[in-house]
């Protein structure tokens, strides 16, 4: 029987913090970073 934590390891998904998982498909690399208190982004 399969599991979420079966697809969470499977997808290589990551918790968000604003609760379930998520997998990052683009990052915009051609900005600069973005400062907040909590570090870049």
């Amino acid at each position: 029987m399969l599991t979420a934590h079966h697809w969470i390891d499977a997808l290589g998904l990551e918790a968000h913090v604003e609760g379930g998982y998520f997998r990052r498909t683009f990052q915009a690399d051609h900005r600069p970073p973005t400062r907040t208190l909590d570090g870049d982004r």
